[in-house]
């Protein structure tokens, strides 16, 4: 399972990119790719942020 460090670390990289390609970064940096293309479109956060009080 991937750290929450690296679902973000593979999101920016998502961010940077002209042409996002999910499945190939998802690959290329050992995440989910539900979970990174999830994370990516907004549809879920980190447990972090699901759970803080702020």
């Amino acid at each position: 399972m991937a750290t929450n460090g690296q679902i973000e670390r593979a999101v920016a990289h998502l961010k940077a990119q002209k042409d996002p390609n999910i499945s190939a970064t998802a690959r290329e940096l050992g995440v989910e790719r539900r979970t990174l293309s999830n994370r990516f479109r907004g549809k879920t956060v980190s447990h972090e942020e699901a759970t803080s009080s702020a």
